[in-house]
């Protein structure tokens, strides 16, 4: 019976090294996992503000009849992604008229929240939403040749 004993007690030893073993095998993989993760769900909030940011021009230069600088501040003011915005707003349709067609467009340089994947280091994050004008007079910043400015 004792024998039984210390063949068991030795028996749990030889399993209590073998589990650090695995762990030790598996945790970088979690810690990978948890990484990927953690990137892929800020750059679909990265995304998500782009598109938000490009919904927002577009409803703005739709009823905006003001000058291009005070179209770019009133989007820009209202922008969570500040520093590294490119905004561009396209009116198409020449000779203006009321419910011409135009674009608005959203580029963001992606800034990697881990730096985990290098492959990220260097994506842009593009957004474009067309938009009808809404004014009966040509707004002053309308130009078929497109406008830009950066947040």
């Amino acid at each position: 019976m004792d024998q039984r004993r210390g063949l068991s007690s030795l028996r749990a030893h030889r399993e209590r090294g073998g589990a650090l073993v695995e762990l030790a095998v598996v945790m970088p993989l979690l810690i990978i996992l948890a990484l990927g993760v953690i990137e892929g769900a800020w750059a679909y909030s990265q995304q998500h503000a782009v598109r938000s940011m490009a919904r927002e021009g577009a409803r703005v230069a739709a009823s905006y009849p003001g000058d291009t600088p005070g179209l770019f501040a009133a989007i820009c003011d209202a922008d969570d992604i500040v520093g590294n915005a490119s905004l561009e707003a396209t009116g198409i349709d020449s000779p203006y008229e009321r419910g011409a067609r135009g674009f608005f467009e959203v580029s963001v340089t992606y800034q990697p929240i881990t730096r985990f994947i290098p492959a990220f280091n260097s994506v842009t994050l593009t957004e474009r939403v067309a938009f009808n004008s809404e004014m009966i007079d040509e707004p002053l910043w309308w130009s078929p040749g497109g406008v830009g400015a950066t947040c």
